[in-house]
């Protein structure tokens, strides 16, 4: 699936992604749609972002769940060790 609202940030040390044009990590979103119960129109005017962007991330994260949980995990043990 071609992404429109998703892609990787040039220079992001994380390798975690990134709504297109903003600093805002897909997983936050993905988080705070989990928190507000799906609501994705609040979610979509908390963060500043169309509610497609919302939903798209929610589905990309949702296929790739296990990834970024494995990358969440290794990224933390980056931080600590530094």
């Amino acid at each position: 699936m071609k992404w429109k609202f998703i892609g990787m940030r040039e220079g992001s040390s994380s390798g975690l992604p990134f709504v297109k044009e903003t600093r805002i990590g897909v997983a936050a979103v993905w988080a705070a749609v989990l928190d507000c119960n799906l609501d994705f129109q609040f979610v979509a005017d908390d963060f500043g972002l169309p509610v497609e962007a919302v939903k798209e991330a929610h589905v990309f994260c949702e296929r790739n769940k296990k990834k970024l949980e494995a990358d969440f995990e290794e990224f933390g043990r980056e931080l600590a060790a530094s």
